[in-house]
């Protein structure tokens, strides 16, 4: 028996479907023109005091970002000529499927801006609609 496009497609509704039952759809709907307004707040009087630590959690996010395109490409270039076989592709699509776990781990309902260390292990939080920094250890 061979596994068709269909089979999969349905086996992946069924599981959608079936993911519904745990799903927690009562998220809180954020009034958009407020968080605009708390945005446009922000933009027009910023807190200068935390300019030093944002440019430098945004510098090492902006290194991390590169040292990771780094890695990704040569790993790439070295796993293309075996990209045939499936386990490769089970292991680059699970690779690349990582970084989702870490926007997971927002806190529902926050408007945020997350930046990151260089070692990934601790992030910079920063509520839009409140204005206040968290920093987050994994």
């Amino acid at each position: 028996m061979s596994l068709q496009r269909r089979h999969v497609l349905a086996g992946f509704a069924a599981l959608t479907l079936l993911a519904f039952l745990w799903a927690d759809l009562s998220g809180p709907a954020p009034d958009p023109w407020l968080t605009l307004r708390q945005i446009g707040w922000g933009i027009l009087h910023p807190t200068l005091p935390a300019l030093p630590a944002l440019a430098h959690a945004a510098a090492l996010t902006v290194a991390f970002a590169l040292c990771g395109v780094a890695l990704g490409a040569g790993a790439g270039l070295l796993l293309a000529p075996l990209y045939q076989f499936a386990p490769v592709r089970w292991l680059c699509v699970s690779v690349r499927a990582v970084h989702e776990l870490f926007w997971a781990r927002c806190p529902k309902g926050r408007q945020t801006l997350v930046l990151c260390t260089s070692s990934g292990t601790e992030c910079i939080v920063i509520d839009a609609a409140s204005g206040t920094e968290e920093v987050v250890e994994s």
